[in-house]
This record gives structure tokens, C-alpha cells and sequence, in this order.
């Protein structure tokens, strides 16, 4: 499996639900959503959107969003933007959420879409409660994540269903880049700029960060919001727990100490 197909499989298995950043590729790879991305045929295409939910009648908006293919669906006025958007919204996966997910494949898609949708409109949100800017951290995809938050720094802040921000979704996946982005990102939003991270469940963001091996990332997040690591969040373990479940961070804790000695 190429590096693209592996990005399309994660991005489709996500958009239908999947949670977690170790996922198995030949799993994902095995999946109908996966499997119509190689093999696009009409009655496939139709009776897997009925399956996840989606509705018929937006089918030219998801196959557009799947290739990238913005000319085919621009709006043409005032009236036709207002029905493209109203058509996404009333979608369990809306289809700024599926562009979003296709990686570069659709980045212009996602550049002209979010041109002409309104700061508010921005937020829409799937059926798991997630916002664009989820499935931007959890795929990777970096210049999305960055077109999103030009458009409306909210998004930094929003909590899907699982209460979790994009840069928790973000450190969940072991997406580096778009994790060091929306990290930055939150600290540099003038209203969160002395604490970006307020919620006590939160302390989810820095655990991840320590299950993804990203050390140097959770010490910055530690010395930048001490109250992170001695937070209890709802439902979780503590930073501690995180630290002693995750082998490679005693290597790096030591491989610490013995350089300052």
C-alpha cells in the first residue's frame, strides 16, 4: 500500500467513526469506504452512503469532495452558496469534514469552500460532534488546519463529543506537525493566550502527547501550563499514570537526567 492510499484508507476509515492512532493498514485497507475509494462504481458508492448515513441527494457533493474536484460543484451566486451549505449541514458528515479528510488530494476543494463559507458556518459539526479542524488534526493535514483557523480561531477551542480538542485529536493520531501548529496556534489566540488549555479534561492533550512518544512536546506543554499536570480529569488517568504506562519515557527521563549531571 502506498503512502497516499494508507492516507485516503485512514482518512476514509476516520470520517466513518474510527477512533485511535495505531491502527492496523491492512484492517482499514479491508473496509468498504476504502475499498469504494480504489473501485468507485455507482450502486457501490450508493448503498455504502446509505449504509454510514449519508444522504443520496448530496452524492455529487461527496464524489467532488473525494477528487478534489471544486469546479464541478462552486456556487455561481448568492442563493446556490446559501443551498450548497444548507445541503452540508444537514449531512451526518458534512462534506467540508470529507474534503478535509482527503489530504492534498482535495486541498484546493477545501481552500475554495472555506472561501466561501461564513465564520460561523465554519463550525459545522459531524454526527460524532467533531468540527473540520478534528479531522484536519486527525489526518494530518496541516494547510487545512491552518485555513480553518484563519477563518475562525474558535475552532481551536471547540471539544467534539469525546470532549477532546483538535490538538488532543491531534496528539491521539501521532500527527507531529499539526499538533506543534494548533498547539502554537491556541497560545497565540489573543483570547486563550494566558491559559489555552482551561478545561480539566485537558489533561487528556498532554497524556496523549506522552502515548505518542512526543516528550519534548509534553515537557514544553508542563513548564508552559503546570496546571496540566496536576489536574484529575473526568474519566481519564493522570499525566503520572500516562508517564508510567509508557516505557520510552523512562529512557527519556533518563537519558535527561544523565545529560545534566
Amino acid at each position: 500500500m502506498t503512502a497516499a492510499s494508507y492516507l485516503e484508507a485512514m482518512a476514509s476509515h476516520y470520517i466513518s467513526g474510527g477512533e485511535g492512532n495505531r491502527e492496523d493498514s491492512d484492517a482499514i485497507a479491508g473496509t468498504d469506504s476504502f475499498q469504494l475509494l480504489l473501485n468507485p462504481s455507482l450502486d457501490g458508492l450508493r448503498a455504502s452512503l446509505s449504509r454510514a448515513g449519508y444522504e443520496w441527494r448530496n452524492l455529487p457533493l461527496y464524489r467532488a469532495a473525494t477528487k478534489g474536484d471544486w469546479e464541478s460543484v462552486a456556487p455561481t451566486d448568492e442563493n446556490y452558496r446559501c443551498a450548497l451549505i444548507a445541503e452540508m449541514k444537514m449531512s451526518g458528515e458534512p462534506v467540508l469534514h470529507m474534503a478535509v479528510a482527503m489530504g492534498e488530494k482535495a486541498i484546493h476543494f477545501v481552500e475554495e469552500l472555506v472561501k466561501v463559507m461564513r465564520a460561523d458556518e465554519i463550525k459545522v459539526r459531524d454526527r460524532y460532534g467533531r468540527t473540520a479542524l478534528h479531522i484536519a488534526a486527525a489526518v494530518g493535514n496541516t494547510k487545512a488546519a491552518n485555513m480553518l483557523v484563519q477563518k475562525n480561531e474558535d475552532l481551536l477551542h471547540e471539544r467534539c463529543d469525546r470532549q477532546r480538542l483538535p490538538a488532543t485529536q491531534a496528539a491521539v493520531f501521532a500527527q507531529r506537525e499539526t499538533l506543534d501548529y494548533l498547539i502554537s496556534a491556541a497560545a497565540d489566540n489573543n483570547y486563550f493566550s494566558l491559559n489555552p488549555f482551561p478545561n480539566q479534561n485537558d489533561v487528556k492533550l498532554l497524556n496523549n502527547v506522552i502515548y505518542s512518544e512526543y516528550f519534548d512536546v509534553a515537557m514544553n506543554l508542563v513548564m508552559s501550563h503546570p496546571h496540566l499536570a496536576t489536574k484529575i480529569p473526568d474519566m481519564a488517568e493522570t499525566p503520572l499514570v500516562a508517564v508510567t504506562e509508557t516505557p520510552a519515557a523512562f529512557a527519556a527521563i533518563a537519558a535527561s537526567i544523565s545529560g545534566n549531571v
